[in-house]
């Protein structure tokens, strides 16, 4: 299988922040574009910070978090997710309201047309959603199961992330939050490696 021009971002190789409280793994990042964040938080830990994207989706994989921006705080629990527009004169803390579970979640911003924050329903197996420029899809699979995907923008870079499990993707290995982007992606070919493995495609 000939091979589409791309990006790949091992886990062992991303930029990652640890303190007592949390740990923040950045995927995957292009400066003015797109910041894919896999965040840790230790019961009763937060990680608080300035937004540099005006858009923030919230998506907690691991138990339920919390947001909370000056004006209001967001409870989000698992099989849900935040939109989230914060003010970049304003910090944001993500939050584990639990004393005795750690929690993780996925957070990738980028920059849209203003709007109100909104927790929106995800529902797996397969879950699309859209809200210009974004197109976020998720889906869980079975052990050796295999899916095509075309993307929305055959000519907009493309990522795909492992929440979970591990793929066969573009002839590509792809383990838990690995990433791949796509420089101008077509048909993607893929096969899930053990059973529940879940994929995020994302593309602006």
């Amino acid at each position: 299988m000939k091979q589409q021009p791309s990006i790949i971002y091992k886990r062992f190789l991303q930029k990652t922040e640890s303190t007592a409280t949390y740990q923040k793994r950045t995927i995957a990042e292009i400066q003015d574009e797109i910041c894919i964040v896999d965040l840790t938080l230790s019961p009763k830990g937060s990680w608080h910070f300035m937004p540099k994207f005006n858009t923030i989706l919230a998506i907690p994989l691991a138990g339920g978090i919390q947001v909370q921006k000056p004006e209001k705080m967001h409870a989000i629990p698992v099989g849900n997710f935040l939109e989230l527009y914060p003010t970049a004169e304003n910090h944001v803390a993500i939050t584990n309201p639990f004393a005795s579970e750690t929690v993780n979640c996925i957070l990738i911003h980028y920059n849209s047309a203003p709007g109100q924050s909104q927790l929106q329903t995800l529902e797996l197996p397969f879950f699309q959603w859209q809200n210009n420029p974004m197109h976020l899809t998720l889906r869980q699979f079975s052990n050796r199961e295999e899916f095509e995907f075309m993307p929305q923008k055959p000519n907009h870079p493309l990522w795909a992330i492992c929440l979970a499990g591990a793929f066969e993707f573009e002839n590509r290995l792809l383990e838990d939050r690995d990433g791949l982007q796509l420089i101008s992606p077509h048909l993607c070919e893929m096969e899930s490696l053990c059973e529940g493995s879940i994929l995020g495609l994302i593309q602006l």
